[in-house]
């Protein structure tokens, strides 16, 4: 019978030549969770941790959702579960600016529940650009958990967060996204992962 409480495994060390920021970059992409195909998406066969191929179904594309400043953020945190295995909830701290009729229309479908999972790419990137990107909620997805809109606070800009449901929470924390190189990962990115 396998054990579900694993023990660690390899060393957490510091890169004196690759030393961490803070923060993300501007622009990130929302997928439709029902957009990936799980079935030829794939993760790499040694580090469980690294999705190597981010496949769309046919016809589909992500979103950008853009930013400015360090003003769109995530955090990742461990919920602890006395009952059970530990679970961990993903959110997504997010601005919607240029609050026009189009974008009011996709503000109404996040808030009457779509389920998203969004590919981030963080100011530190590591050796060789090989950990830039991060994937929230490919397990459950991310739906609305708070949202609004106040015209005397943050710019009149539409504020959210985007969490795992307390219903579904993630089985682990972020994955990494990186298609054989930090390029390719990147035109990828760059174009909102449209299946070809």
């Amino acid at each position: 019978m396998a054990s579900c409480v694993p023990a660690i495994t390899g060393d957490l060390l510091f890169d004196c030549d690759n030393r961490d920021l803070q923060g993300i970059e501007t622009n990130l992409v929302l997928l439709n969770r029902n957009d990936i195909d799980f079935a030829t998406s794939t993760v790499d066969g040694t580090n469980p941790k690294i999705i190597d191929s981010l496949v769309l179904k046919s016809g589909k594309i992500g979103y950008t959702l853009q930013g400015i400043k360090q003003l769109n953020s995530f955090l990742a945190e461990v919920v602890p579960n006395d009952q059970g295995l530990n679970r961990w909830r993903h959110n997504l701290n997010a601005r919607v600016f240029n609050l026009t009729a189009a974008a009011r229309q996709q503000i109404d479908l996040i808030a009457d529940g779509a389920n998203l999972v969004a590919v981030l790419e963080k100011k530190w990137k590591g050796a060789a650009q090989a950990h830039a990107f991060i994937v929230l909620g490919w397990g459950t997805g991310l739906e609305i958990a708070e949202g609004s809109e106040n015209s005397n606070e943050n710019d009149g800009s539409f504020v959210m967060r985007l969490a795992s449901s307390e219903l579904a929470l993630e089985g682990e924390g972020p994955k990494n996204y990186l298609d054989t190189d930090y390029a390719t990962s990147s035109t990828a990115f760059g174009n909102k992962f449209e299946a070809a």
